[in-house]
């Protein structure tokens, strides 16, 4: 009997439990990514990307479906004359940029696409690209996402007992979701910039407060 005798049931049981995380880990995100694909099939398309694109009629479909009016209600109307002439707006402001690349052909589109995303870092518009750039850079700085699986860390940190830690989190994860929901009616009515800067302004003080709590 040599060391193999120990070596290979070692080997055999090592395997599944190294491979199993991986294996659970790309079924979730299968499984995910399944639904999100059976959702977004019966997402409608942006009535602004419509109209871009030429497809009036149907961008006053896909408004009348989201604002759940009828066709002949005057805000859907104006609101559909709005996206359309900003739309003609836009397509008047490419052809003036590029009128060479006005042809039909894949490559004159290809190149439009490539110009679209390099106008993106001009000076004009280099600080509205930034703006979107670090609101996502800063949303995971923060530790939105981390919050989620380290909460009863944080908790912990801060004092609390087990049983507090586990409330705690829940009560966080609770109002993370709440939040979330309630977005999709807020930012409609009150727009994106407001509830932006007050967001920003408490946020920062809450990361001052815990961090003033932590360090003592």
């Amino acid at each position: 009997m040599n060391d193999w005798s120990f070596r290979i049931p070692f080997a055999v049981q090592v395997a599944p439990c190294e491979c199993w995380p991986l294996c659970v880990s790309f079924g979730a995100t299968l499984t995910k990514g399944a639904f999100l694909g059976i959702g977004l099939w019966k997402l409608p398309y942006s009535p602004r990307w419509l109209a871009i694109v030429g497809r009036d009629q149907e961008a006053l479909d896909s408004l009348v479906r989201l604002r759940r009016m009828p066709k002949t209600d005057p805000r859907v109307q104006a609101e559909w004359i709005i996206i359309r002439s900003e739309a003609i707006q836009q397509q008047e402001i490419v052809i003036a940029s590029y009128p060479e690349l006005q042809g039909t052909g894949r490559l004159d589109s290809l190149k439009l696409d490539l110009y679209a995303w390099r106008d993106m870092f001009r000076p004009g518009l280099l600080g509205r690209t930034m703006i979107g750039v670090f609101l996502m850079i800063f949303q995971q700085m923060q530790g939105i996402n981390a919050l989620i699986y380290y909460s009863p860390t944080l908790f912990e940190q801060l004092g609390l007992d087990y049983e507090m830690q586990l409330k705690m989190s829940l009560v966080l994860n609770v109002a993370q979701m709440v939040a979330t929901c309630s977005a999709f009616v807020v930012l409609d009515r009150l727009g994106r910039k407001p509830p932006l800067l007050v967001g920003s302004f408490v946020n920062s003080i809450c990361h001052f407060t815990v961090a003033g709590l932590i360090g003592e």
